[in-house]
């Protein structure tokens, strides 16, 4: 029996969290390649999806601000 997984994914708009996940090698490779940050078994308590939404914040304000910096950057040197 393979138990569903939640996958958190961090995008720009931070609005990719799916619970059509299962716990297996290739659906779980797919969604690191589509941008999944975690895996959460289910079923999971809800502070600790409360808690890595928060790192999915965390991190997608990190990626913002390399993103700013990197633009700024590059309109420097063209």
């Amino acid at each position: 029996c393979v138990e569903p997984l939640l996958c958190i994914t961090s995008t720009w708009a931070l609005g990719r969290f799916s619970t059509g996940c299962y716990g297996n090698v290739p659906t779980s490779v797919r969604a690191m390649r589509g941008g999944a940050i975690d895996f959460l078994q289910k079923p999971f308590p809800p502070r600790l999806l409360l808690d890595r939404i928060r790192e999915a914040i965390d991190i997608d304000r990190e990626n913002r601000a390399v993103a700013r910096k990197r633009a700024r950057i590059e309109a420097r040197i063209a």
